[in-house]
């Protein structure tokens, strides 16, 4: 609000509800709709979502994409299946003993930070992946790689974000007519995790 009283001339990295904003952010919603559809369609009909704070309109869009994937199948997802607040490792280990013996296809976890906390979990119940359970996560990151087993996840391009923000912001500083909404593409990395 206080940007937008002054006049100076800014763009949000992510998306916003403030009307009159510009943004440039990732197409979270249909990166996740992507990758939970092709799940589907190699027969992972029982998955399970382990979210963060839905507070974050990230979190909602990358949910809203897994539900969309669900209903164009002609299906509804298991809500009870669908961990959201999951902001602590504690939260995240109840998700995990909630699911894993209620023969889930999957697991999807919102993020890479909580990917790694179901990675420990699992290894440490001495779970192997994919044999037991199959992993993937709405955003790829270094926090993944250290895996044992690729997991398989949408990646995005972080530094192009931040160059498609800065172009944004120069031409509307030069005057330049440019969209409120500047949405990057993204990739569905198919890993061993969901083999």
């Amino acid at each position: 609000a206080m940007l937008k009283k002054s006049g100076i001339p800014f763009v949000t990295m992510g998306l916003s509800k403030e009307p009159g904003v510009y943004q440039v952010d990732n197409d979270h919603e249909e990166a996740c709709h992507e990758l939970t559809s092709i799940l589907l369609m190699k027969g992972m009909k029982k998955i399970a979502v382990i979210a963060g704070d839905m507070n974050y309109i990230i979190n909602q869009n990358r949910l809203g994409g897994f539900c969309r994937a669900y209903q164009e199948q002609g299906m509804t997802p298991d809500e009870s299946l669908i961990f959201m607040d999951a902001v602590t490792p504690v939260m995240i280990e109840r998700a995990v003993d909630a699911v894993k013996n209620r023969s889930v296809s999957c697991i999807i976890s919102a993020d890479d930070l909580i990917a790694s906390a179901i990675l420990q979990k699992l290894e440490a119940e001495g779970l192997k992946i994919p044999i037991d359970i199959r992993l993937a996560s709405f955003h790829d990151s270094g926090l993944l790689a250290a895996s044992k087993v690729g997991i398989t996840a949408v990646k995005f391009n972080t530094e192009e974000l931040g160059r498609e923000a800065c172009r944004v912001l120069l031409r509307r500083i030069q005057g330049e007519d440019v969209p409120y909404v500047t949405k990057l593409p993204y990739e569905v990395a198919l890993r061993e995790s969901t083999k």
